[in-house]
């Protein structure tokens, strides 16, 4: 059951997303004007894709400043039987806001249209290896030469003919092939061996199986345009690198790779190419694309090959773009969700004030209860009150008396803990909104029940919870 803290975590993260990914866009585009080696070199732009989805990875930098307030070096004075407390119901459901509906349903409807996306991508993918295997097999090699023949051999690749469409194209993830018609080997020979230069040239850059990741990615990701983005001038830049790979073996074929890029327009026909594997050309590259292409070709610039500099400058460009995604995200959380000192949520649904702040009992001694006890069966869910960073989540960094501990801390010099806790899902580091789950009620530590302790320290020492939380209701 979707609750509102979690619609919010959602909505956020996928914000966060599409926004980190226009930036990098337009980022890509000025590195574009300057520096075209960079941008034509294909791992450049699987950089930026690892880059841009970076804002959905549960990654966070661990807490270190924080100095632990003396107050909690020492265990918890003393545990009651929550059972045999006087207890007072709190009741804490969510507050239902006319946006909360609108928001779950088009989280849903984006959600949805992923799944489909996904489906089709896979289902075509399947059906085109099904087509592939299920063509005839070239087992006469003799149009090829013999260092293309070789490594077939050496490769394990197997050649298949597929006469639905007119050029060459190689696919597979696990075991890649070389899928060709007759109209292909009908090329003259110079320009036939051109063309399946390129598309070997694919195989050992592994690129059918880049692209079919970064095909089923586009599918998930189809809100966001700028992931399709990247794709296609992964595609393009990709063409680029195979392009110069080849002419700078042989270099004197220039004006014959040319002519066999021109060729390859005229018989490419399928309607599976463009969108699931590498092609040597296809009718989604742009007329423009294709003819920057064919002019890098006859001016012999190699697009493959970047210097030292643009690699050391592009690593520290890519650590400061990583460093900036990881650090962004909590920030950019917190500045949407400030926490409400005035108004902060209960640490559990349902429970009830088994021992409150500052009670004395027999059972504990003349010594004070320094935070509240609520009373809950083991397994329900803790939530945080107010939003802020996990500092600590574990067991160990406290008083054993504490158990299962998560501190969490606030603006204004705030914290916030929870104790006893029988499953921590937080870890330190994690910035958390109001109500989202760190735990569950449990008897972990000092207890003779199933409960959670709460304390809520300012500036070190512990205060009165009662005084921020709403325990009327």
């Amino acid at each position: 059951m979707l609750t509102i803290q979690t619609v919010l975590v959602i909505s956020l993260s996928l914000i966060g997303f599409i926004s980190w990914s226009l930036l990098l866009v337009l980022l890509a585009k000025v590195a574009q004007r300057y520096s075209q080696t960079m941008t034509n070199w294909s791992r450049f732009w699987l950089l930026i894709i690892a880059i841009a989805i970076m804002p959905l990875l549960p990654i966070s930098i661990p807490v270190t400043h924080t100095v632990l307030p003396e107050a909690l070096l020492s265990g918890i004075t003393s545990s009651v039987e929550p059972l045999l407390q006087q207890a007072s119901i709190v009741d804490i459901s969510n507050q239902k806001i006319a946006w909360f509906s609108v928001v779950a349903m088009l989280l849903g409807f984006i959600f949805a249209l992923s799944s489909l996306a996904l489906v089709r991508t896979l289902y075509n993918l399947s059906k085109l290896n099904k087509l592939v295997l299920a063509a005839p097999q070239l087992t006469n090699l003799s149009a090829f030469s013999q260092q293309q023949q070789s490594y077939f051999k050496q490769k394990n690749i197997n050649v298949y003919l597929l006469n639905s469409h007119g050029c060459a194209f190689v696919f597979g993830f696990l075991k890649p092939c070389l899928v060709l018609s007759e109209k292909t080997l009908a090329l003259p020979p110079q320009q036939l061996h051109l063309l399946i230069e390129h598309e070997l040239c694919h195989i050992k850059r592994h690129d059918p199986k880049v692209l079919i990741c970064l095909r089923i990615l586009s599918a998930v990701c189809w809100f966001n345009p700028a992931i399709s983005y990247f794709t296609q001038r992964f595609l393009i830049s990709m063409e680029l690198n195979c392009d110069a790979e080849v002419l700078t073996l042989r270099p004197q074929d220039k004006l014959p790779y040319a002519e066999t890029l021109l060729a390859s327009i005229k018989l490419n026909r399928d309607e599976y190419k463009a969108q699931l594997m590498p092609y040597f050309s296809g009718s989604s590259v742009e007329k423009r694309d294709m003819e920057a292409r064919i002019r890098a070709v006859m001016k012999s610039k190699n697009h493959g090959k970047i210097s030292s500099v643009q690699l050391i400058v592009l690593g520290l460009i890519t650590l400061f773009l990583l460093a900036g995604a990881v650090l962004a995200k909590p920030m950019f959380t917190k500045q949407i969700l400030k926490p409400n000192e005035s108004n902060m949520l209960l640490p559990v649904q349902g429970a009830r004030i088994s021992s409150g702040f500052g009670e004395v009992n027999s059972f504990r001694g003349p010594k004070q209860h320094l935070g509240i006890d609520f009373a809950m069966a083991k397994g329900n869910a803790v939530v945080a009150t107010m939003s802020g960073i996990v500092v600590i989540a574990d067991a160990k960094t406290l008083h054993g008396n504490y158990g299962k501990v998560v501190l969490i801390e606030h603006d204004n010099k705030l914290q916030s803990l929870y104790a006893h806790l029988d499953e921590i899902t937080v870890q330190a580091g994690d910035y958390l909104i109001a109500g989202q789950k760190l735990g569950t009620v449990g008897t972990t530590g000092r207890v003779t029940g199933p409960h959670v302790h709460f304390e809520l320290l300012k500036n070190g020492e512990r205060v009165n919870p009662t005084t921020y939380l709403n325990l009327s209701n």
